[in-house]
């Protein structure tokens, strides 16, 4: 490697290894002429000789920057000068050999990028590499943390259900009770009822467990939230947009307190495909432009709808603020064009907001009246195969008739599952890769297989390899649950078979549902 050392006359020069060559020169002149005399991989800047923004100025080459003893602030100093490393003189080569350009430096063309646009540059690399750090510690928390919350979730659920019935049960008993007791029998079931606290005790139950499931939910949204820095959290996914706007609205929530009224009108729909994140990061954007264009007396509503036209999902969001002039609206999609002066706005909201809508095939429409308010209409495609097929009377429930073969290896998420599919005709469950291995390639008449993609020993992924090569009929009946699967390998298989996945936590509906399509 041939490395320029850049010095100050009379500072300590870096003792080199005989595995490079390095040309040592004093100041920034003299660095020039070396430039263009000689042909350098990197430059080993010591920091009292030249300011490393003129020394990039002059060169292309990557620079580290090197001194006695480091300082975060330096650091933080020359990264956003577009350094490339800093480092100290006995770590200086190690440095440079990590950073040193191998190609031809001639060959990479650095032509038109500004001091501002390398420090740009400089910038996203590094942010780049802290959200892959963070990434790869988000996929470890998911795992752990969606997969109790899958038992936790779907048996609060069931509870809540179950509740129901027990209410229904009793009532009915204290009906019959009531009707045929005695005088001094019906003073006693008084008495019990009161100590029982009935019916407040089972409506006091109601709500500690939607009050669980709603912690639960907040749980998963955090750890949802968290998975939007992985590599493949850019890939669409099916999504419930009713969803999506309830996330954007809690998040929206303090901002919404006290300023305006919300007015909501969610109907239950068809998934899309999109990234449960960005489209909630739409909604949010959208519902705080609502917020901040009030700025008059009166009373002042956000309107937030969301229903099914034809084959697209759409969502409203509305307001009765100032409105747009005609004059700005032709000019609303513009980046870094910006109505709501004093807001901190930067113009980038609407422009990132369509974006996005145009990446899962939607549109973005905006219709406003000065004085009146503004209404932004999102419409979203629905894939064919989420469009519900209209059931003839009388159709079976394809459930009823199923054989399911379960794969996991929690326990508590095996019998939580058997719980929820309890309708089917015959479930059977395995707790490893090996077990179910013995099942599937044996005799079996089974209509679904619902694994764990990260089971261990034999994945999930590998066991989906084994059917295809062995039974490719079987292979076809997989489909899989995952809590986010911490390993590339089957993070990238779960991209590929995205169609295919049900992500845990799951609602005990949405897995019947599910299996149902699967099923028929």
């Amino acid at each position: 490697m041939r490395i320029l050392e850049v010095t100050r006359s009379g500072s300590s020069p870096i003792d080199w290894s005989d595995n490079v060559e390095v040309t040592r020169v004093d100041g920034l002149v003299a660095a020039s002429h070396a430039l263009e005399e000689g042909r350098f991989q990197v430059v080993a800047l010591h920091s009292d000789a030249v300011d490393p923004g003129l020394m990039s100025q002059v060169s292309a080459l990557p620079i580290v920057v090197t001194e006695q003893e480091l300082t975060t602030l330096h650091a933080i100093e020359y990264f956003k000068l577009g350094v490339k490393d800093y480092a100290t003189h006995a770590d200086c080569e190690s440095a440079c050999l990590a950073t040193g350009i191998e190609e031809d430096p001639d060959t990479i063309d650095l032509s038109g990028l500004s001091a501002e646009g390398t420090w740009l540059l400089h910038a996203d690399l590094i942010e780049r590499e802290k959200l892959a750090t963070v990434g790869q510690l988000a996929t470890g928390l998911a795992h752990a943390i969606n997969n109790p919350s899958a038992y936790v979730v779907a048996n609060l659920n069931e509870l809540g259900a179950c509740l129901n019935e027990v209410r229904a049960l009793l009532l009915a008993a204290l009906t019959d009770a009531e009707h045929h007791a005695d005088e001094e029998r019906l003073e006693d079931l008084e008495g019990l009822k009161k100590a029982a606290m009935y019916p407040a005790g089972l409506d006091e139950m109601d709500d500690m467990v939607e009050e669980c499931l709603d912690g639960m939910r907040r749980i998963t949204g955090i750890v949802n939230s968290l998975q939007g820095f992985r590599d493949d959290s850019e890939n669409p996914r099916p999504t419930d947009v009713p969803r999506a706007i309830e996330t954007a609205l809690k998040l929206a929530e303090n901002e919404l307190r006290g300023r305006a009224s919300l007015n909501t009108d969610l109907s239950e729909c068809p998934r899309v495909l999109a990234v449960p994140g960005r489209l909630s990061q739409v909604f949010f954007d959208l519902v705080s432009n609502a917020i901040q264009s009030f700025d008059t007396e009166g009373e002042k509503l956000v309107r937030v709808r969301c229903w099914v036209e034809g084959d697209e999902v759409r969502v409203s969001i509305g307001d009765n603020g100032r409105g747009i002039p005609d004059a700005l609206l032709a000019r609303i999609w513009d980046p870094f064009f910006t109505i709501q002066e004093g807001h901190g706005s930067l113009g980038l909201g609407l422009s990132i907001c369509r974006d996005i809508i145009h990446r899962y095939g939607g549109e973005v429409e905006i219709v406003s009246e000065l004085g009146k308010g503004t209404e932004v209409l999102v419409r979203l495609p629905i894939p064919a195969e989420f469009i519900p097929a209209v059931e003839a009377e009388g159709d079976s429930d394809p459930l009823e008739q199923a054989r399911i073969l379960v794969i996991d290896d929690e326990p508590a998420i095996l019998r939580t599952v058997r719980r929820i599919l309890r309708e089917a005709a015959d479930v059977q469950t395995a707790s490893s890769g090996k077990e179910a291995l013995k099942i599937l390639l044996g005799e079996n008449h089974l209509d679904l297989v619902l694994c764990d993609l990260d089971l261990g020993e034999i994945s999930g992924a590998d066991l989906h390899h084994r059917l295809c090569e062995e039974k490719p009929e079987m292979a076809r009946k997989i489909w899989f649950i995952s809590g986010g699967p911490a390993h590339p390998r089957l993070q990238d298989f779960a991209g590929r078979h995205r169609d295919r996945v049900i992500d845990k936590p799951f609602e005990p509906d949405e897995l019947r549902e599910r299996i149902r399509k699967a099923l028929s």
